[in-house]
């Protein structure tokens, strides 16, 4: 679908165009983008072309358009809510790098084991290696 999209449109926006095209249709997202450019905005960039999406419920817009009728407002909205998604991933993501690129190993609080703990793993050790000794001498 991407490869559907105009050269016109800049890289980084091409996806948002693709998403709606999907959800919508991609003729309904031309629709949109003459629609956008025939009121004075940027038939490239997303943040114009959203908001004339929803204008393709109205019979006085789509009356005027090749393709019609559309529910151009989910298509916005479901575009809208896949962007917020990947902010949220994008910053929680900075955030993790930030988190380790600041606190080295010195940062750690060493947790020491219970007493009862030792003393049992090195029992459990010592019976082990006793065992082992055994065997190699036999």
């Amino acid at each position: 679908m991407v490869a559907r999209v105009p050269d016109s449109i800049p890289e980084h926006e091409k996806i948002w165009f693709a998403l709606a095209s999907y959800n919508v249709g991609f003729g309904h997202m031309m629709d949109a983008r003459r629609l956008t450019r025939a009121q004075g905005g940027n038939p490239d960039a997303w943040a114009d072309v959203k908001d004339r999406l929803p204008l393709l419920r109205q019979k006085k817009y789509y009356s005027q358009t090749r393709y019609g009728y559309a529910r151009g407002d989910e298509a916005r909205n479901y575009v809208e809510n896949i962007r917020r998604y990947y902010q949220t991933i994008i910053g929680h993501v900075e955030q993790q790098s930030r988190n380790q690129s600041e606190g080295g190993i010195e940062d750690l609080t060493v947790i020491a084991p219970p007493e009862s703990a030792l003393s049992e793993a090195e029992n459990q050790l010592s019976g082990a290696i006793s065992s082992s000794d055994s065997t190699l001498t036999e």
